[in-house]
């Protein structure tokens, strides 16, 4: 393993330098949209536009772009479709954390209005943004008001036909409604040509998606995400998908976003005790994946949210169909250290944790008779994690020496009190792993 001590030794002192900071990279804001977005009317859009005056007010901790275009639609069979265009699928490969939809105004026109095709194509945008790595926060924007009937446009079919279809959307998608309609009533003096706002339109917009995302924790306290990220005992069946990828996973229904188990628990502790803090936590654990697997979707599951944390447990599927005496250790190793690497090269402020794995000699997995390989091999890659973790300079969370102290000292007289099958903990081991978690890697890295 020499080849890699010199890039160990200086990852290592970057983030001992940084225990304590927060990820360096903004959080990204996309404003999709037509001409109102780009600025159409605006002498200078990319300085008084909605998009750049949020960017102001937002500050250097976000990334606000600008996706606007001039005349564009949401129906796909419009006349100018906004899906169609190259600017769409820029915003999905900036992986936003927040998009701002507002879309309606040309689908207003007399030949491009159909209620049915404009209500499909933006469930269609709405489950392909869903669908980003990012999971991004969607607020969809009611249009402004039109204060002339004028190339087409008209404020009754927005009033009467958009309107009403983008409530319902945004109620059927559980996504915040951000009223530009409402916010500039009565403000006919701030539009250039009673269809586009002027910049002081624009400073209304700006001022009135800043309030949005206010209500909803990303402004003030800077975000801190904190990502779980692991097998079966981190899964705990969050986004109720059993099993299935991330991808496949329900990002919405906050009653099993996070799943059961020691996680679960971090994040409720958090959330209850420091709201003003601003946490998100993000589960993104796998059952039964391994080290390879996890290595394979690092930049899907775990880059792509661009936590300020990160918290990784994995090991003992490694340990099936294999002997102590075939298990490639060099090349697990290899394996966790690359991950390491790529995720400081990625962002060198994001904070890594590494948990040691376990295996006990308890229910079914602890009678079966590749126990005693197994727990040479987990026991071995749970060295391998203290050790790794010592040379960067991480924070171990060492859950192997738990559960065997737990075991030693159990005065329940039930075998199988904190993991029923070997593998598993039940809910009182999964609360002393909270509990160890919280005290070994979050008063480090979070500041509490």
């Amino acid at each position: 393993m020499k080849n890699h001590l010199p890039i160990c030794s200086f990852v290592a002192i970057s983030l001992l330098f940084n225990i304590n900071a927060f990820a360096s990279h903004p959080i990204r804001v996309a404003c999709i949209g037509d001409s109102i977005t780009y600025g159409a009317g605006i002498e200078d859009p990319a300085k008084d536009g909605y998009p750049a005056v949020l960017q102001r007010m937002l500050g250097s901790g976000f990334e606000v772009r600008n996706y606007g275009l001039n005349a564009r639609v949401m129906t796909q069979e419009g006349d100018n479709p906004y899906m169609k265009e190259t600017e769409y699928a820029q915003v999905k490969a900036f992986l936003p954390d927040i998009v701002t939809i507002m879309l309606g105004t040309n689908d207003s026109k007399p030949h491009n209005w159909n209620a049915g095709l404009y209500e499909g194509s933006y469930q269609q945008m709405i489950n392909e943004l869903k669908a980003l790595p990012s999971h991004p926060d969607i607020y969809v924007c009611l249009p402004p008001p039109a204060y002339e009937d004028k190339w087409g446009i008209n404020d009754s079919t927005i009033v009467a036909g958009v309107i009403p279809i983008i409530k319902s959307i945004a109620d059927r998608n559980w996504l915040e409604i951000i009223d530009m309609h409402t916010a500039l009533s009565g403000m006919q003096e701030n539009f250039v040509d009673n269809i586009h706002p002027s910049e002081a339109g624009a400073e209304v917009i700006a001022q009135t998606i800043y309030g949005a995302l206010g209500d909803n924790g990303w402004t003030g306290a800077r975000c801190r995400k904190v990502l779980f990220v692991g097998d079966s005992i981190t899964d705990g069946d969050w986004g109720t998908a059993n099993g299935s990828p991330s991808s496949e996973r329900n990002h919405y229904d906050m009653n099993h976003i996070y799943g059961h188990g020691f996680q679960a628990e971090c994040a409720a502790y958090y959330m209850a005790k420091y709201p003003q803090k601003h946490f998100r936590f993000y589960n993104r654990g796998l059952s039964g994946d391994r080290l390879n697997g996890i290595a394979a979707r690092w930049e899907e599951d775990v880059l792509a949210v661009r936590p300020n944390v990160v918290s990784l447990m994995v090991g003992v599927n490694d340990s099936a169909r294999k002997t102590s005496q075939s298990f490639d250790f060099a090349s697990w190793e290899a394996t966790l250290r690359n991950i390491i690497e790529r995720t400081a090269a990625f962002d060198k402020d994001c904070r890594l944790v590494l948990c040691t794995p376990f295996i006990e000699k308890r229910g079914a997995v602890g009678r079966s008779d590749s126990f005693d390989d197994r727990h040479a091999i987990v026991e071995r890659l749970a060295s391998i994690v203290r050790k790794v973790a010592d040379e960067y300079g991480l924070v171990c969370v060492d859950y192997a020496a738990l559960m065997d102290s737990l075991l030693e000292t159990d005065r329940s007289g039930d075998r199988n009190y904190w993991t029923w099958d070997g593998i598993h903990p039940t809910y009182a081991a999964h609360h002393k792993m909270s509990e160890l978690w919280i005290r070994t890697a979050g008063r480090k890295l979070l500041k509490h």
